[in-house]
């Protein structure tokens, strides 16, 4: 296999599965550990992969692309959004984190009784600051 075909049949194994690992490439592309570290290595130079021990990650999002997926509304999180809400009691303290589905559910939450908000996520944040009875804590 030409090294070229390597490097493409590795995007489209991390683009399946989200990450590979050196030792599962070179049993399933046939070469040694050595060549499957150097493949990754210029991968990652040319900035198609993010190399780490023992294998290679997906680049990380950009800010763009998550305020893409988050202007998207995907119909199955928004149910699972409004699913939620009815565990939601008052008085009670939630953790949303920085996903679409945890922002859904922050655009969704009832304003009519009193709750504790902690998330790491700005953007959740800046949802319910118009919601007058949360008491909303932004983690650092």
């Amino acid at each position: 296999m030409l090294q070229q075909e390597r490097h493409q049949k590795i995007l489209d194994l991390l683009s399946q599965f989200g990450r590979v690992y050196a030792s599962e490439l070179s049993g399933q592309l046939k070469v040694s550990e050595d060549t499957i570290r150097r493949d990754l290595k210029l991968l990652d130079k040319k900035e198609c992969l993010r190399r780490v021990h023992g294998g290679a990650l997906p680049l990380q999002q950009t800010f763009d692309e998550y305020r893409e997926r988050q202007d998207e509304i995907d119909p199955l999180k928004k149910r699972v959004a409004l699913a939620a809400i009815p565990f939601i009691k008052p008085g009670q303290t939630i953790l949303l984190d920085s996903g679409t589905t945890c922002l859904q559910l922050a655009m969704n939450l009832p304003t009519h009784f009193n709750f504790t908000v902690v998330t790491p996520s700005p953007l959740v944040a800046i949802k319910l600051m118009h919601h007058n009875n949360i008491e909303l804590i932004l983690l650092g």
